[in-house]
């Protein structure tokens, strides 16, 4: 699996069942969570191998995933409303107040990628 793969399906994953722990099955190459019947047997796998080949994502690590994307989404949001709304030509504060809305969406898709990019 490719890292950008990788990446989308521990997002998916996040959305999916933000409350519940999550472990990498790779007999089924996916994520099973808490609640699927495949979890028990999943995680057997995984205690007899030496080293999973993903770490467990777990509850809190989904939380901090989806606060980071639901502030770059409120970011951006406001942002784009506040460049339409008013109207042209923009005074320095209101420029300065934009670009500053938008360095924090900047900012939050960085979190988005490092949390993406490293292990849970």
């Amino acid at each position: 699996m490719s890292v950008a793969e990788d990446m989308m399906a521990t997002a998916i994953e996040c959305v999916r069942k933000p409350g519940r722990t999550s472990i990498w099955s790779a007999r089924l190459g996916k994520w099973l969570c808490s609640d699927d019947p495949e979890f028990q047997q999943a995680l057997a796998d995984q205690s007899t191998m030496s080293t999973a080949a993903r770490a467990p994502i777990g509850a809190a690590f989904k939380l901090v995933f989806l606060t980071a994307v639901g502030g770059t989404a409120f970011f951006l949001i406001i942002c784009v409303g506040l460049t339409i709304l008013l109207d042209k030509p923009h005074s320095d504060f209101t420029e300065r107040l934009i670009l500053s809305v938008f360095d924090l969406a900047k900012i939050g898709v960085g979190a988005i990628a490092g949390l993406l990019g490293v292990k849970p």
